[in-house]
């Protein structure tokens, strides 16, 4: 499946292509190799090179937002039945309630109540399938709760930490 893609002005064109259960996506350049699983209708967990990535996806009727790492993608149904997408600077979507993506054992917990994080930290380290999630922080913020430790199993969307937003 082809789609248009417009990033930070430019056109491209991408490819995506489901092979023995795996997505490959290419621009022509580079390729990609992705697994990916919905964890509900809003989120979507996709697996690169052995690294966890959550993509939450917003659906307004007219067109799917998909929010992925800070970044916001718009993706909209165009005359010709192409999906274009385009992507905005970082948005402040906030996740404060960082949740297990799936069933499993929290083998690492990197942070501590009132800790300041940056954008993009690995918080906590959630083993499921085999395979390591790391789940991160999405803004500059506090830990306000640990509902964990390391050594837990959990559930699926079982809340693991919260945060708070600091000055």
């Amino acid at each position: 499946m082809e789609f248009n893609i417009f990033y930070k002005g430019e056109e491209k064109k991408i490819s995506v292509d489901l092979k023995k259960g795996k997505y490959w996506v290419s621009d022509g350049e580079k390729e990609g190799i992705f697994d990916a699983t919905f964890i509900n209708p809003q989120t979507l967990s996709l697996m690169h090179n052995g690294k966890s990535i959550l993509a939450k996806i917003i659906d307004d009727g007219s067109r799917k937002i998909v929010i992925l790492g800070g970044e916001e993608y718009i993706f909209e149904e165009g005359k010709e039945r192409d999906i274009e997408f385009q992507t905005k600077e970082k948005t402040k979507v906030l996740e404060n309630i960082i949740k297990s993506p799936m069933p499993g054992s929290v083998v690492k917990l990197n942070v501590k109540e009132g800790d300041k994080v940056n954008d993009g930290d690995i918080l906590v380290i959630v083993e499921a399938m085999k395979m390591e999630n790391e789940l991160r922080a999405s803004d500059n913020m506090k830990v306000k709760k640990i509902f964990v430790k390391e050594g837990d199993q959990v559930e699926g969307f079982a809340p693991l930490i919260e945060l708070e937003q600091y000055t």
